[in-house]
């Protein structure tokens, strides 16, 4: 066999063995390639699932954002309306804002003696001023007069229940303030709740006192 022979077989087979040998690794890269694309496929998944967490925590930011713009103007809003009435405040009359309407709160120490529904000589005074302030309210505003008592049950004041004392005295600033003051009849909204709507849990005198009281809330057009 001639060398020219013999070189060419070599040739042969090495190019044969090398072909096999891509064969052979053929599998091995196919793996490699889906197992690179499947990775792929959940880093972007992954991505998704934080673009979503990054705009809902961006809404909750703005959220609580608008959150506490509306309160500090409320606040801002309280703080303003309540020292615009000094003659009230000097009266035991507090002012205060809910939304838009106005609520003045009157004490009922201010206004009755224990367990009575007749205004007393001080509550008069305070009433009369208190008429001087519901004047400056449009005529499409009115009155929503709401009496409200502590939660101790009545006993001897004649009053069949402490929604009916807190109505009685409710109907009594509105009397005064319609026959002594002259304000319109029809500008009232008489109510009386109790002990059902407490500012603080009647747990102690202090408490009691502060829920014992009659708010006159403005509300326009209603």
């Amino acid at each position: 066999m001639s060398e020219r022979t013999i070189l060419a077989g070599s040739a042969g087979l090495l190019l044969l063995a090398a072909l096999l040998t891509g064969c052979a690794s053929t599998p091995s890269n196919s793996m490699a390639l889906e197992g690179g694309r499947a990775e792929e496929r959940k880093l972007r998944a992954q991505n998704m699932v934080l673009t979503d967490d990054v705009a809902r925590l961006q809404n909750e930011c703005d959220r609580l954002a608008e959150a506490l713009q509306e309160t500090t103007r409320e606040l801002e809003s309280r703080e303003a309306t309540s020292t615009a009435f000094p003659d009230l405040e000097a009266e035991g009359i507090s002012v205060d804002r809910r939304g838009a309407d106005v609520v003045f709160t009157i004490p009922t120490s201010v206004t009755f003696g224990s367990g009575k529904a007749s205004v007393s000589r001080a509550g008069q005074e305070a009433l009369r001023i208190l008429a001087r302030r519901l004047r400056e309210f449009t005529g499409d505003a009115h009155f929503h007069v709401e009496g409200h008592t502590d939660s101790d049950p009545i006993r001897s004041s004649g009053f069949k229940s402490n929604r009916d004392l807190s109505l009685q005295r409710s109907m009594a600033v509105v009397d005064f303030l319609v026959k002594e003051c002259k304000i319109a009849d029809e500008r009232f909204v008489v109510a009386g709740y109790g002990p059902h709507r407490p500012l603080s849990p009647n747990d102690g005198a202090a408490n009691k006192a502060r829920n014992r009281r009659v708010e006159l809330v403005v509300r326009q057009g209603q």
